[in-house]
């Protein structure tokens, strides 16, 4: 049995996960609020690492599509995991358009909000947003009515060098990389 794969056993599918012992940074900032600069900086290089693995590492590269704040656990060690592939993409499959948009919507990145085939920059995208929140204890895209958020998302994006606007931080070297990575034009 491989861990994560699907299976069967007298009539019952099954799937077989790894156990976390740790917390979502959802959970996490929920219970201690906003997390320092240099606890956002650490968890943001293991994400980058993880993403690093999955997008270009991995014998069957994907793009994760719904990287937020319940999808990235911490384990009692301070590990980093991303969890819940669950509308993940395969890098260079050829995309196919769904009747809908899949992910999380505060997250997810212009391409992806408009249905254009995710890449990797889709991911560093919501990894911003993620950033963003870890810090400042709130969404980038506070938004809660997603017909809403999805609408003055596409609007705001209708030129494609605009940069989300934001608080600053007390880090002009974090709010650049929170600029970068939520630029409207993935390149």
């Amino acid at each position: 049995m491989v861990p994560g794969l699907p299976g069967s056993k007298g009539g019952k599918v099954y799937s077989i996960m790894e156990f976390v012992d740790g917390y979502t940074l959802k959970t996490f900032t929920r219970r201690w609020g906003p997390l320092p600069l240099s606890v956002c900086i650490a968890i943001g290089i293991q994400v980058c690492e993880a993403l690093t693995f999955i997008h270009e590492t991995s014998s069957k590269p994907l793009i994760h599509c719904d990287l937020k704040l319940s999808n990235i656990m911490v384990t009692r060690d301070g590990q980093v995991k991303l969890i819940d592939f669950g509308v993940a993409w395969p890098v260079g499959e050829e995309w196919v358009r769904a009747a809908s948009v899949y992910g999380t919507p505060a997250y997810m990145a212009p391409e992806q909000i408009m249905q254009q085939a995710p890449t990797p920059t889709t991911d560093l995208f919501s990894l911003g947003a993620v950033l963003y929140e870890l810090y400042n204890g709130r969404r980038l895209f506070p938004e809660k009515n997603v017909l809403k958020l999805v609408n003055e998302r596409i609007e705001s994006w209708r030129n494609p060098y605009a940069t989300v606007e934001f608080a600053p931080t007390a880090s002009k070297f974090y709010d650049a990389i929170v600029r970068r990575c939520t630029a409207s034009y993935p390149a």
